[in-house]
């Protein structure tokens, strides 16, 4: 995954739909030395997660370059001052002596720590020359739902901020931010006096809605797998066409990450049940069903995969045979 603060929000977004239509707009680099867990026991990708949902900054954005405009002040930020600020906390600055709110994005080309891996990392695909690859990157992009889901977040922590009012401590700038608030201050009057609230804007801003068409979508994905997995177990004798090859391999790297999502949406709803029946928050409850639901999607998703890639090998080895 690809985390950046782009102006929709700070989001996450797929590797393999991430894509320049020019060479010169992209770069990579990366630390020179590996990065182990520090003290706390936790990574770069810990720090930088702790900013996922807040708001993008223009005004930050442009005082990092003329000073004189003044930061921002509301825990918005920009495309580089989350990535020094995620290696900041870890501890480890990437232009000494600025602090993360100061770097602009040309400034990590002159890190001492960072190294230019660009060549080797990325690929130069022709709608012709690559088909498939290219549709695949092309397609992987046009699905994703990071900036629609971000908007929706975005609007449904504006409008809590309407309805907390005061109670909303200062320090919260993004639904991530009223999570933590909320398990770690469970027992103010503030926090059990907006639980109610939250879950219903939560409900009337459209999050569950959005969720339940996403959980539609992934079902009806679901079935498809499914239909193709019935197929491929009932298929024998004949050639092994060559284009089942890349198809293969297709499947195969769908599997792998598959049990990854299966265990995320698990470990998901666990937690939020361990909140809910720590804390006794219906806004928690809500959303361990609603993870508990995503974990049963994704266990249906990951199955017709397993038994699809099961069919596509036996297959081949019949060939070989």
């Amino acid at each position: 995954m690809l985390f950046e603060a782009v102006p929709d929000g700070v989001m996450r977004r797929s590797v393999v739909g991430t894509f320049a239509p020019q060479r010169e707009w992209i770069a990579v680099l990366r630390p020179k030395r590996p990065l182990p867990p520090n003290g706390q026991g936790l990574t770069v990708a810990h720090y930088a997660e702790a900013r996922y949902g807040r708001a993008y900054s223009y005004r930050g954005a442009l005082a990092s370059r003329l000073p004189i405009v003044g930061g921002a002040v509301d825990g918005s930020v920009f495309c580089s001052q989350v990535i020094a600020q995620a290696f900041h906390d870890y501890g480890l600055d990437l232009v000494p002596g600025k602090l993360p709110a100061q770097v602009y994005p040309g400034m990590l080309f002159h890190s001492p720590e960072l190294t230019d891996v660009t060549e080797d990392c990325i690929r130069k695909l022709g709608s012709v020359t690559d088909t498939d690859a290219y549709t695949q990157v092309i397609g992987t992009a046009a699905h994703e739902l990071p900036g629609t889901e971000m908007q929706m977040n975005r609007e449904v922590f504006e409008a809590l901020q309407k309805e907390l009012g005061k109670d909303l401590p200062a320090r919260v700038y993004s639904l991530t931010d009223l999570g933590a608030w909320l398990a770690q201050e469970y027992t103010t009057e503030a926090a059990q006096r907006s639980d109610a609230k939250i879950l219903g804007i939560l409900e009337t801003e459209g999050m569950f809605s959005w969720y339940d068409a996403f959980s539609e979508k992934v079902r009806r994905d679901a079935a498809v797998l499914e239909f193709v997995a019935d197929a491929a177990e009932k298929i024998s004798g004949g050639p092994w066409p060559t284009e089942m090859e890349a198809f293969l391999a297709e499947v195969t790297a769908m599997s792998e990450h598959g049990e990854s999502r299966v265990d995320a949406r698990r470990n998901t709803a666990q937690d939020y049940n361990t909140l809910a029946e720590k804390t006794g928050f219906k806004t928690f409850a809500r959303l361990r069903d609603e993870y508990q639901r995503q974990y049963e999607d994704a266990c249906r998703i990951h199955d017709a995969q397993a038994r699809l890639l099961k069919a596509l090998r036996q297959r081949k080895a019949e060939e070989s045979a």
